[in-house]
This record gives C-alpha cells, sequence and structure tokens, in this order.
C-alpha cells in the first residue's frame, strides 16, 4: 500500500519471476524484476521533447510526387503508415501514443552484455532524438551462477530467455491495460486522452525469433 506522499511508489513496479523449474544451481528460485510504469516514462519523455523544441505529431498527411503522382514517404512521422494507422483507430476526442521498446542488450554498451536496459521511446516525432527514450528498468541478470554453469549448461540459456519474456510481457501489459480507454497525461501544457499503440519493437535476433516468431531481417 503507498503511503501518502510516497509518489514513487506509484510509478514502480515489480514482479516475481519464478525458476524452480530450471533448477539452477545454489537455490536459486527467483529473480525480481522492478520496473517504471512505461506510460509514465512515455510522457516524461514527450514532455522533455517538447521543452526542447521539438513538435508532438498525431495527425497523418499524405504527400504525393508531383508528376508521377506516387505516395511519398520519408518526410516526418506525419507521412508515414504508422501513423495513419493508429491516428485512425483513435477514438474522437484522443490522440495516438506511438510507443517503441527496446530490449535489446546491445545498445547498452557493455562489451560482457550482463546489462540489459529497457527503453521505450515517443515516436510522435521526426528525428531520432536520444532525449526521446525513457529508461524503465533493466533485465534481471544471473550473474550469482557459476561461470562454468554458464558456458555448458543449457538450463542457464534457458532460464534467461524466460526472464526476459516474462520482463518483455510485464511492459506490454501495462500498455494492454488502457489500450481500450487509454490514458490521460500533462503533456505541452494541455491535459490530453492518449491512446497508446505499440508500433515499433527492438530486440535481439534471438528474442526476435523466440517470443515474437519474427525472421531475422525483420
Amino acid at each position: 500500500m503507498a503511503l501518502a506522499g510516497d509518489f514513487s511508489s506509484l510509478l514502480m513496479y515489480e514482479i516475481k519471476i519464478d525458476l524452480r523449474q530450471f533448477a539452477l544451481p545454489g537455490g536459486l528460485h527467483e529473480v525480481s524484476f522492478r520496473f517504471l510504469n512505461p506510460l509514465w516514462a512515455w510522457v516524461a519523455a514527450a514532455n522533455d521533447m517538447i521543452d526542447g523544441g521539438q513538435k508532438m505529431n498525431y495527425e497523418a498527411k499524405v504527400m504525393y510526387h508531383e508528376t508521377t503522382h506516387e505516395r511519398l514517404y520519408g518526410a516526418g512521422v506525419t507521412f508515414g503508415k504508422k501513423l495513419a494507422w493508429a491516428a485512425a483507430r483513435t477514438p474522437r476526442g484522443g490522440k495516438p501514443a506511438l510507443f517503441g521498446i527496446s530490449f535489446d542488450g546491445g545498445d547498452s554498451g557493455v562489451s560482457t552484455r550482463s546489462l540489459m536496459p529497457i527503453c521505450v521511446s515517443v515516436l510522435n516525432f521526426d528525428g531520432a532524438d536520444p532525449v526521446a527514450c525513457g529508461l524503465v528498468g533493466y533485465v534481471p541478470s544471473l550473474d550469482a551462477l557459476p561461470k562454468v554453469f554458464k558456458l555448458k549448461d543449457k538450463r542457464f540459456v534457458l532460464a534467461k530467455c524466460h526472464i526476459l519474456q516474462k520482463c518483455i510481457g510485464a511492459i506490454i501489459d501495462e500498455l494492454e491495460a488502457v489500450s481500450a480507454d487509454g490514458f490521460t497525461a500533462h503533456v505541452g501544457g494541455e491535459t490530453t486522452r492518449f491512446h497508446p499503440f505499440l508500433v515499433a519493437i527492438r530486440v535481439d535476433s534471438k528474442e526476435r525469433k523466440n517470443y515474437f516468431g519474427l525472421k531475422s531481417d525483420r
């Protein structure tokens, strides 16, 4: 139960991930995954971008070649299919909130890749400003296990995959929980009803296949 004034307890969530099925050495039966509400991280990043002079895009536009009349892309988010798709599914009075989520440990810059950050990004902006990204949490590691076990025992790989799947599920669950009715947030000086749309997920090649069932080239 959150105490009065304990604001962080309303934003930070924690789940326990059961590992007993893998019979890991050292009596490691579970790990904890503590993470920031991804909606809050998205709103905070959106406000940081607006404070930096960037513009949020909510309405789709179409651009055609003046001679061939072919549809053109690349001039910004407003001319893309993702915003058009989301805007068409946003109820009247609301605005589409385009989410990106990264589960790619290669972005951490750590050579051992033992540190895997999870970030959400605001994709209503043009460009690729890192300010548009908000840190949600870190995938729990299994550093306490013996090195020889990690190198030779398949249970280590299976346990890591299981942990990542549970973390991905926990983050996406928070978006799905508000997918029907949306969420209210104060962005750019206005209180707005947003409807979340997950339009980009960045994961490592193995997770593309194991979790999402996608080919490596996707």
